[in-house]
């Protein structure tokens, strides 16, 4: 399994990557992350020790978020996002600050109809579109 370095530029091409794969290979990375977000990241990314760390420190209410809202987007093969803000150095040995992740998932689903003369409206197989993104975003918030 080929790992990417956990930036914005590696979850970038991790994502290139992916949607120029098969079907298959996809669906196969939607099975690993619906399995075990944690170790679909290790295997997946290159992590530091504090990463994983971390990692194993998120609710579990939101690893299934994440794992779904992950899920979603490669099944409409959406944009996903990494956003890192680093620490400050200045900050490095504070405990007035806390790490924070968050995400926005921003979709939007459209579908064609087609409405025959004197018929009910029809759906148009094939027709619905999904739009949107994923934003993971990891950050620093004073506390």
């Amino acid at each position: 399994m080929k790992r990417y370095e956990f930036t914005p530029s590696g979850v970038d091409q991790w994502q290139l990557d992916l949607y120029h794969s098969s079907v298959q290979d996809q669906a196969y990375e939607q099975m690993l992350i619906g399995k075990s977000l944690h170790q679909w990241v290790q295997q997946r990314f290159l992590l530091t020790p504090d990463q994983i760390s971390y990692l194993y420190l998120l609710e579990s209410q939101f690893v299934v978020l994440l794992q779904d809202a992950l899920i979603d987007a490669i099944n409409y093969q959406l944009p996903i996002r990494l956003q890192k803000d680093e620490r400050r150095v200045a900050q490095a040995g504070s405990s007035d600050s806390v790490k924070v992740i968050a995400i926005s998932k921003n979709t939007q689903q459209s579908t064609s109809i087609h409405v025959p003369d004197g018929s009910k409206v029809l759906p148009q197989p094939g027709s619905t579109q999904v739009e949107g993104s994923l934003l993971v975003h990891i950050y620093y918030k004073d506390s």
